[in-house]
């Protein structure tokens, strides 16, 4: 039995302004690292947490901070790593 080869994970993510919302499903208990980082590797933000299995499940991950730019979001569930180009645009609340 090879965990790494085995799909535990379904899931999807939205950037809300400088928050990146992951929403996922998890079919059995798990170690999760996620990292942020630049298109040169460089890591930005970094978490590891043990989930619970379930559906509807939901992490946010704070982005303040970052420029504007295109990141890399990694998903690491029991050493199977999965990968999304993220796309952080801020915007600019200017008040009168």
């Amino acid at each position: 039995d090879n965990d790494e080869n085995i799909d535990i994970l379904h899931y999807d993510v939205s950037v809300n302004g400088n928050t990146i919302n992951l929403k996922y499903d998890l079919d059995k208990d798990a170690n999760i690292t996620i990292l942020v980082c630049n298109y040169m590797g460089c890591t930005f933000k970094h978490m590891s947490f043990k989930a619970t299995s379930g559906e509807g499940l939901e992490t946010d991950i704070d982005c303040s901070g970052l420029s504007p730019d295109i990141y890399v979001l990694y998903i690491n569930v029991n050493g199977k790593i999965y990968n999304e180009k993220i796309n952080l645009k801020h915007w600019l609340w200017i008040r009168r």
